[in-house]
């Protein structure tokens, strides 16, 4: 079989079926348009993008025409903090916040949360600045003749990376075994067989002492660092124990 060179050109001509065509003209359009910040120091500061959508059938008096608006607000470090979405439909008033999205970002400027639309992930990072938890965060709601009766949040889903040596997603642990620096095997299981690995509820102080981790402390620490995430993102978080009613 041939292999065609690089400067040869090829025609296909496609038949396509009579009733698979559109019987008129169609008008259409799309524009960007770019709005950059003019403080000093910011004039490459993205700070507005602009959608401009048009189309036109056959004989319509008038088209349907859409635009969205990306408007984009920074922090005083200049990362990205908020970008909110408004859209103007032709023959309608104007939509705000269509679509809205947030960013948390600790004081070294390293990614804590994001929020798409009410939908949440968190990050943790390690003294090396190393990301080592990426958490994504969901809930259940459950409204009665308008009214808010009862809210759930729940973890969806999460991975923890916190050295070459194990990692886990969701309820799945992955440990790896190497030599030097070659990793040579891997062995995976679930959380409930969690305990195969022996890693004890306890550890060594360096002295011969057993020192007791209390792990109820460190999980109700995390559950109020989760809580200020939420109320910094501006979504309403409710803990387990909260059960719809």
């Amino acid at each position: 079989m041939k292999t065609p060179c690089k400067n040869e050109a090829y025609l296909v001509i496609i038949d396509i079926p009579q009733e698979l065509m559109f019987p008129g003209t169609l008008s259409t359009s799309y524009d960007l348009g770019y709005t950059y910040g003019n403080a000093p120091g910011k004039h490459f500061q993205l700070s507005r993008v602009t959608e401009n959508y048009y189309r036109k059938e056959g004989g319509e008096a008038a088209g349907d025409s859409i635009s969205n608006t990306h408007s984009f607000y920074y922090d005083p470090n200049g990362n990205l903090k908020s970008e909110f979405v408004a859209r103007d439909r032709l023959g309608n008033s104007t939509t705000n916040n269509i679509s809205r999205r947030k960013l948390l970002w600790d004081g070294q400027n390293r990614i804590r949360g994001i929020s798409e639309d009410g939908y949440v992930s968190l990050y943790w990072y390690d003294a090396d600045g190393n990301r080592t938890v990426k958490e994504h965060l969901g809930g259940e709601a459950v409204w009665v003749n308008g009214t808010k009766a009862g809210v759930k949040t729940d973890s969806m889903e999460y991975s923890i990376y916190p050295s070459p040596y194990i990692s886990i997603t969701g309820n799945r642990w992955t440990k790896h075994y190497y030599i030097g620096s070659e990793r040579i095997a891997s062995r995976t299981g679930t959380l409930g067989d969690f305990a195969a690995l022996h890693t004890p509820d306890n550890h060594s102080a360096g002295n011969g002492q057993v020192a007791s981790v209390n792990y109820a402390a460190i999980r109700q620490t995390e559950e109020d660092s989760i809580a200020s995430y939420y109320a910094q993102l501006g979504v309403p978080y409710e803990a387990l124990s909260n059960k719809c009613e």
